[in-house]
């Protein structure tokens, strides 16, 4: 009907919005409101940063978290939006923006639901407390140290076919913009000795990230061998030529299918002030969940395994030197790969940081 009977009348009242504690519970608690004006009068905690959508996570302060666990039953999470569909390149683009930590109240907006998930469309800058956890530094090496970086990049794709379907084949300014920020975290995390990187296209984009000027001084060198994945992503490392020395580097293709992105073992002769000492590197993007993580976890577990016969062949062979499996195992922290892994003589780096 195009007919208007008025215009302009006041909003209904919103909402406090606060979903109840079970998943189950909150889904139709928010279907009820869907549509409707709701707000957050009542400080609440930042879960997640801002992401590139313009969308983050609280929780009412009154429950007492500071932080939810994928597993848990998290009904009392709430979605915030900036009301666009714009995927934002940098946090200028936004109005306001909120990191893990940050109080909040003031939240107004209508109640949409998109992609599988209600969310608040805001329509005000909320009040926010900006005391939340800030990025930590990294030490200096002190004599005798290494480090290693392990990091997905998320599809790191040049602008030369052949490329990907999905995502777009970039453009030379987003590609430029990719490499910029990849060297830019990798300087914040004080140059590691060796960076091991997955979801990258090619031994080409290594090379373009090596000679950015961020990391240009630090003779990194390139090292990837193309994998057999449908979507061209593969791993690859960076290796500081002034600490370390490249021994050899060898693609682990295990029998049928049980990696399209073949482990990358990776030798070198790490520089120190008594002598050489060998390390292996075993670099690894494992099988996703994208199937179900039930339906995908055996083949993860026996991607574990094969990787804890490769660490047995090495230390068999070089009882002198260090190994450390990295990568996106995507697994969870106490999930049959990642305890295959511990039961096999490993120790997750996790297990040794504070709670």
């Amino acid at each position: 009907d195009s007919s208007s009977l008025s215009r302009w009348n006041p909003l209904p009242a919103a909402i406090e919005l606060n979903p109840p504690a079970t998943i189950a519970q909150a889904e139709n608690y928010s279907e009820a409101l869907e549509g409707m004006l709701v707000q957050v009068t009542k400080p609440a905690i930042a879960v997640s940063p801002t992401n590139k959508y313009g969308e983050y996570v609280i929780v009412q302060q009154e429950h007492g978290v500071n932080r939810l666990y994928q597993g848990n039953d998290n009904g009392i999470a709430i979605v915030v939006d900036d009301g666009s569909n714009v995927e934002h390149s940098d946090n200028s683009q936004l109005p306001y923006s909120v990191t893990s930590g940050d109080t909040l109240d003031g939240l107004i907006g209508p109640l949409a639901y998109t992609y599988s998930q209600y969310k608040i469309e805001t329509i005000t800058v909320p009040t926010i407390d900006a005391t939340g956890i800030q990025p930590g530094t990294t030490q200096p090496l002190a004599e005798n140290e290494f480090s290693l970086m392990t990091w997905n990049v998320l599809d790191l794709f040049d602008i030369i076919d052949p490329s990907p379907s999905d995502p777009p084949r970039p453009s030379l300014a987003k590609y430029r913009q990719d490499l910029n920020r990849a060297a830019a975290t990798i300087a914040a995390a004080n140059y590691p000795t060796i960076v091991a990187l997955q979801e990258v296209e090619n031994i080409d984009i290594l090379e373009d990230l090596a000679a950015n000027e961020l990391l240009a001084a630090y003779d990194y060198q390139p090292v990837l061998i193309e994998g057999f994945d449908s979507r061209l992503i593969d791993v690859g490392y960076l290796v500081r030529g002034d600490q370390a020395t490249i021994v050899s580097v060898e693609q682990s293709v295990a029998p049928g299918d049980l990696f399209s992105r073949p482990p990358l073992v990776l030798q070198v002769e790490l520089h120190s002030a008594g002598g050489s000492v060998p390390l292996y590197v075993i670099n690894n993007h494992f099988l996703s969940m994208s199937g179900g993580e039930e339906a995908t976890e055996p083949r993860r577990l026996a991607q574990a395994e094969w990787n804890l016969d490769l660490v047995n062949e090495i230390v068999s062979a070089h009882p002198e030197a260090l190994v450390a499996i990295v990568g996106d195992l995507n697994s969870l922290f106490m999930s049959a790969p990642t305890q295959a892994l511990r039961d096999g003589g490993l120790t997750p780096v996790f297990d040794t940081l504070p709670a």
